[in-house]
């Protein structure tokens, strides 16, 4: 009994090569809530080890992690051990992860709190923006903490962001209209495509790269379009002549648009644009000015209120709007304001 009770309890993980990389494959002990269970699993991580000893390495270290976890009896969790769960459940390893390991490995995730955050903000070695440090520090941790809170290991992170985060600066002006025909010409087609998608269309530049042809119904004028950054997922209706180009782009391309739906396909569209208004010396917007900037401009300048712009562009709030558009959203309300005074002033024009 001893020697079975002992063996439940041991993580038996391998190296296994899976053509060209290795994984950590085998079972581990996991605590239920009737005891002791185990659970095959395979766990791989390309550019943490190459060669058979390392993953050995790697093996050794995640079974003594199974089996520490398993003989725990208080609920507690170091913030390792959260990353750990965490990156096992298939999220994405943050940029910073080994700084995050070095700053709060062996800490316990309930004793993580917003004094602890703000210390670590001078130390963490990264840019020190409001912005920066909200993506990169931040938002990892309260999302490796609110997955061990559903553990009952902590309470939910409520932490004050970074001072200065949300402050938002003046834009860049988006193009004037006249832009578009000079710049569109003189770009291959995708690219065409993508930006005239995105300045009608008004939408971000990441979700819209991740589109493929499976979610595209011409025939119906519509794109499905998968979580935006907000969380939600939307149908776009395409105007004609954004329907009317991708039409002619390659279906044998996965994505529509042809780049990757990285930052390296961002970063290459980007590329390509900025070049060729440098060569024939037009000026140079981004994508996201060209694109939702111009939109919300559009819109506003047309009499449509923020509310209606939000709800067309996918803002989570009216902040961005009222901050940088604002002062032009007065067309819809003052005719409104001028409607409403019109039997007014027709009485008091009569007595005048």
């Amino acid at each position: 009994m001893q020697g079975q009770r002992h063996t439940s309890h041991r993580g038996m993980l391998q190296p296994n090569d899976r053509k060209g990389y290795w994984t950590c494959r085998g079972t581990v002990p996991v605590r239920t809530a009737s005891g002791v269970a185990r659970k095959r699993t395979e766990i791989g991580a390309r550019d943490s080890f190459k060669t058979k000893a390392q993953c050995q390495a790697e093996c050794d270290r995640l079974n003594a992690f199974y089996e520490q976890r398993a003989l725990e009896d208080k609920k507690q969790m170091t913030f390792a051990e959260a990353w750990q769960s965490y990156i096992e459940s298939g999220k994405p390893a943050p940029k910073y992860s080994a700084r995050l390991l070095d700053t709060f490995g062996m800490m316990n995730v309930r004793d993580i709190d917003g004094d602890l955050m703000v210390r670590t903000q001078k130390t963490f070695g990264i840019k020190q923006t409001p912005q920066t440090l909200k993506r990169h520090l931040y938002a990892p941790v309260m999302a490796i903490m609110n997955m061990a809170a559903k553990s009952g290991v902590c309470d939910r992170p409520n932490f004050t962001l970074p001072k200065g985060y949300g402050d938002i600066g003046t834009p860049t002006p988006p193009p004037p209209d006249d832009w578009y025909p000079q710049v569109l010409p003189l770009l291959p087609l995708k690219l065409q495509a993508l930006l005239v998608y995105l300045t009608i269309q008004g939408r971000r530049l990441g979700e819209t790269l991740r589109i493929k042809w499976d979610h595209v119904d011409l025939d119906r004028g519509c794109i499905e379009v998968g979580k935006t950054k907000n969380g939600d997922s939307i149908l776009v209706m395409l105007h004609p002549m954004t329907a009317k180009l991708i039409g002619q782009l390659d279906r044998d391309e996965k994505y529509i648009f042809g780049y990757k739906p990285t930052q390296y396909g961002g970063d290459a569209a980007r590329k390509l644009l900025h070049e060729t208004c440098d060569r024939h010396s037009i000026p140079y917007y981004s994508p996201h000015v060209l694109g939702r900037h111009a939109f919300a401009r559009r819109m506003l300048k047309a009499g449509y209120s923020l509310q209606h712009v939000k709800d067309a562009g996918g803002w989570k709030t009216l902040a961005v709007l009222s901050k940088h558009y604002g002062h032009m959203a007065h067309n819809e309300t003052s005719q409104a304001i001028l409607r409403s005074a019109e039997g007014l002033s027709l009485m008091i024009e009569s007595k005048v």
